[in-house]
């Protein structure tokens, strides 16, 4: 995967204001379902901040906004990709809900186990926290055992 530009580790491109900014001490400013997962968006502090004082009205405002920037903007002129602040919670969950390594290091599952999981053909059996690519897959069972 190409990036448009190769942020600082630890950085992301804020959804709302573009700007890149850094991930430590930034926590998730609101979610969205999306195919069988959740998408987390992260706003870069001064986003955040105007995110949680705003009415609903507002919050809608900002929320389609990162909305349109990711979604119709994922990619720059040049096919490369820009390195939005978002992520996922099952992402999270394998970087033991650690923001920066969530979005630096992905899942570290091939598409065929990620879309696997998340249609509830396979599942997590064991669970390496240390190194995500120890984790061990198991066939999930239909029905009553």
């Amino acid at each position: 995967m190409r990036l448009s530009y190769l942020p600082e580790y630890g950085h992301g491109q804020c959804p709302h204001c573009q700007q890149d900014f850094d991930l430590a001490g930034a926590c998730p400013t609101f979610a969205e379902a999306f195919c069988g997962d959740v998408l987390l968006y992260v706003m870069c502090s001064m986003c955040q901040e105007q995110f949680q004082r705003s009415e609903a009205a507002e919050r809608k405002l900002m929320s389609n906004k990162c909305f349109v920037n990711v979604k119709l903007h994922l990619h720059d002129s040049k096919g490369s990709r820009k390195p939005w602040a978002v992520t996922t919670a099952l992402t999270m969950l394998l970087n033991s809900d650690d923001l920066v390594r969530a979005i630096e290091r992905g899942t570290g599952l091939s598409k065929l186990h990620y879309l696997g999981i998340l249609n509830g053909e396979y599942v997590i059996t064991q669970y390496h926290s240390a190194d995500f690519q120890s984790a061990v897959w198991g066939k999930a069972h239909r029905g009553s055992p």
